[in-house]
């Protein structure tokens, strides 16, 4: 599967919006790796760090 980092929206693409990009990928109900592969790629490309929780988060949504 691609990450779908890149299809992130723009207005995403801010460190600010990290609680939105969270809730962009919760809406997506990904497995849960999947989702959280696409939150740690979101969080290099800006350089942005991210704690257990932050994965947890998205984690909840998807499956395992």
């Amino acid at each position: 599967m691609a990450s779908l980092a890149t299809e992130i929206p723009i207005e995403l693409m801010n460190p600010a919006r990290k609680f939105d990009v969270i809730a962009w990928i919760q809406q997506k109900h990904l497995p849960s790796r999947f989702a959280r592969l696409t939150l740690e790629d979101w969080a290099q490309a800006l350089d942005v760090t991210l704690y257990p929780t932050d994965y947890e988060l998205v984690g909840k949504v998807g499956h395992t």
